[in-house]
């Protein structure tokens, strides 16, 4: 078994989507931790500041039409992997990420204005929080964290040129595209041990049978030998 051979690099493939696909869990879990912000910048705690009521709509409205497509796209996984191929199921999973990664980032364009120095080190240490996630869901398919990080940076960015960042925009400018380059080093080598792992399995796998044959055919040898021996 060549674990170089082009059908072996596809089923490793494969097992990676699985893997970052994950359960319906990781498509739902953001709707909590994003109606608890919207609540929190809504005025309801004055130190963090009090963020446009439209702004917040739009904002969780897009939180959860991007939890159900994605839900959508899971279930469809579930049900038809084999009906698509490796590259249509890596390039969904970069949409569904890539859209989330952008409307995470997007929470800095949405709050930022309205909020207090502690609400914007609030926005700050989430929008970092989200991206240790995605290295914890998405590291096994660097594809697809690069996208996501890409997008959470580039939201990020746009939203403080558009609103502006104050005292904060320095920093941000810098700590942000430093961490997530840091993350993303980090998320490859993740990626790079799950393929020589997941290779490994499959090798294991593949000497497994291997070896039941050669037993199966030595054990059938020494019946057909027992058969014709002299009595």
């Amino acid at each position: 078994m060549r674990i170089s051979s082009r059908s072996v690099n596809s089923r490793i493939e494969r097992e990676l989507i699985r893997i970052v696909f994950g359960s319906w869990t990781q498509y739902a879990d953001a709707l909590p931790f994003a109606s608890a912000l919207a609540l929190a910048m809504s005025g309801l705690f004055p130190v963090l500041g009090r963020a446009p009521a439209g702004a917040i709509a739009i904002w969780l409205g897009c939180q959860i039409l991007c939890s159900v497509c994605a839900l959508m796209v899971w279930r469809l996984h579930q049900q038809h992997e084999r009906r698509a191929t490796n590259r249509a199921w890596l390039g969904r999973l970069c949409v569904i990420w890539g859209v989330r990664g952008a409307i995470w980032g997007s929470l800095i364009g949405t709050f930022w204005t309205g909020a207090t120095p502690a609400g914007q080190l609030l926005l700050c240490t989430l929008v970092l929080g989200v991206m240790v996630s995605s290295f914890y869901a998405l590291a096994p398919c660097r594809i697809v964290f690069a996208t996501n990080l890409g997008a959470i940076l580039l939201s990020v960015i746009g939203s403080l040129v558009v609103v502006g960042g104050g005292p904060f925009a320095a920093m941000i400018g810098i700590v942000f595209p430093a961490f997530a380059l840091i993350i993303l080093s980090y998320g490859l080598q993740h990626s790079a041990k799950y393929r020589a792992a997941i290779a490994l399995r499959f090798e294991n796998e593949h000497m497994t049978r291997v070896l039941a044959r050669a037993k199966r055919s030595a054990e059938q040898a020494n019946l057909a030998r027992a058969d014709f021996s002299p009595i």
